[in-house]
């Protein structure tokens, strides 16, 4: 009898982004002491999508703050904030909810498509989440 591999929240990152296009960033810091008071402490978001055309590759945030902050600056990219969990649940919807708001107070951004990475999800949030038009991304991993 076979069984398929238990994903973890790394191993659907990696699945997805291997299948992206565009330039990814890990990691995106959010949060910021002078926006948002000293008591605030820093937030990430898991991955950012600059959608740039004919393009591939993948950054960790840290080491490429000034390459992320020309392409937002820039103004002429779709971008795509991810949050990832294996499970689908209301503490990754609040992640992603509050990932926005923080992302475009710091960025300067109008526009985002927010979207939650997951494995397993439950039909009332899956709900919830179209109402709220948070794009819902179900990674399987079929290697068994």
């Amino acid at each position: 009898m076979s069984s398929i591999k238990r994903l973890r929240e790394v191993d659907l990152i990696n699945l997805y982004c291997n299948k992206q296009s565009g330039y990814i960033f890990h990691e995106v810091s959010v949060g910021d002491k002078s926006i948002f008071g000293v008591n605030s402490t820093d937030r990430k978001i898991d991955i950012v999508i600059i959608q740039v055309k004919n393009k591939r590759a993948e950054f960790n945030y840290k080491e490429e703050k000034e390459l992320f902050y020309n392409l937002i600056k820039e103004g002429q990219h779709e971008i795509e904030i991810i949050e990832a969990k294996t499970k689908l649940n209301r503490i990754v919807i609040g992640q992603i909810l509050v990932g926005e708001f923080m992302f475009k107070k710091k960025f300067n951004v109008k526009k985002v498509r927010k979207s939650i990475l997951y494995n397993k999800g439950d039909d009332a949030l899956k709900l919830f989440c179209k109402k709220n038009k948070i794009n819902l991304i179900k990674e399987i991993n079929h290697a068994k």
